[in-house]
């Protein structure tokens, strides 16, 4: 195991689960299972959106989803608490339910991405002052109604850049 980190793998297949447990992780079971603890860190290859927010509710505070592929989910993502970081530009799935980020979490876009049509609603600082939505690397994309709708919601850049257009940016403030 890399670094001495506790690996838990979630994943369909009783063989696969076998051979993650013989490769050292300390849990294998099904994405509907609960392994007992909130993780650090978890990487989402398979087009299945519907384990996003499986995945996400497994998030400790401050622990990073990193989505590395497609999925077709429908739904609204919302992201309550940590990083959830896309690597793909099909990562949220369709445009349907948009993206909503509260006030102490954050999307983190990375690899040269475009998010068109894609409604973005944004509530704080990303948790540490440098943006609720952020670009990691590469030239960054957001080009759909983004609503700011907090004090202190921000956007930010701590790699490469962040392009953010839009026929509807709507900003609310606290009174």
């Amino acid at each position: 195991v890399h670094q001495g980190c506790e690996v838990f793998v979630f994943t369909r297949s009783e063989a696969h689960r076998a051979l993650a447990r013989s490769l050292g992780a300390v849990w294998a079971g099904s994405a509907e299972t609960d392994p007992g603890v909130l993780m650090d860190s978890s990487i989402i290859f398979a087009p299945a959106g519907w384990l996003v927010p499986l995945a996400l509710q497994r998030l400790d505070k401050g622990g990073t989803l990193a989505l590395g592929g497609p999925n077709s989910y429908g739904g609204t993502t919302t992201v309550s608490g940590g990083v959830l970081r896309a690597e793909n530009a099909g990562a949220l799935g369709t445009t349907a339910g948009g993206t909503v980020v509260i006030s102490g979490a954050r999307l983190e876009l990375s690899g040269g991405l475009t998010f068109s049509g894609e409604a973005l609603t944004i509530s704080g600082n990303g948790g540490d002052a440098f943006g609720a939505l952020r670009s990691s690397s590469g030239v960054n994309e957001w080009a759909g109604p983004v609503t700011l709708g907090a004090n202190q919601a921000r956007l930010g850049v701590n790699g490469g850049d962040l392009v953010v257009k839009g026929d509807r940016i709507k900003v609310f403030a606290e009174r």
